[in-house]
């Protein structure tokens, strides 16, 4: 890992509530993990999943940004409101934006989703949730309460932008 050396969620603490921004995101491909929390529970259409109930609590979603912009470009377009919704995600994050962003360079997001479904702390909720292009049941994970992600992302060596 060349872009960052301070490794993601040393604590157990729960990430704040305070504005997080794409800075310090590099512009090349890699695998992310957007970490959520919804504060009530919500029926939401979710394009072809349709309505889709989303307990309250936390959510971890996998992705990839291998296009043009890479992990800023992709990440950066999570943050924004303003979005045509395209993607699962778009529907969850204009709900429950992100608080946090972790990433690695040299993972893939097939990896990252592998890791975590062997997590005893997360549960996938919705099947097919952003799989539509992955043999993966679902790349969207739920804990009722703030899942210790500091365990996985040091297995998966995953940073938080500076």
């Amino acid at each position: 890992m060349s872009v960052s050396e301070k490794p993601a969620c040393e604590s157990s603490e729960q990430p704040v509530a305070r504005t997080v921004t794409a800075a310090g995101l590099p512009a090349v491909g890699g695998a992310y993990l957007l970490v959520m929390y919804l504060s009530a529970e919500h029926d939401i259409r979710v394009g072809s999943l349709g309505l889709t109930r989303f307990r309250r609590g936390w959510y971890l979603y996998a992705g990839s940004a291998r296009g043009p912009g890479g992990l800023l470009a992709r990440c950066g377009r999570h943050l924004r409101q303003e979005k045509t919704q395209r993607w699962h995600i778009d529907f969850l994050t204009g709900i429950a934006p992100p608080r946090q962003i972790l990433f690695a360079v040299d993972l893939t997001e097939e990896r990252l989703v592998e890791k975590l479904l062997h997590s005893r702390e997360v549960e996938q909720p919705v099947r097919g949730f952003g799989a539509t292009d992955s043999r993966a049941s679902s790349h969207l994970f739920y804990s009722e309460d703030f899942p210790d992600i500091s365990r996985l992302t040091r297995e998966m060596s995953l940073f938080v932008p500076e």
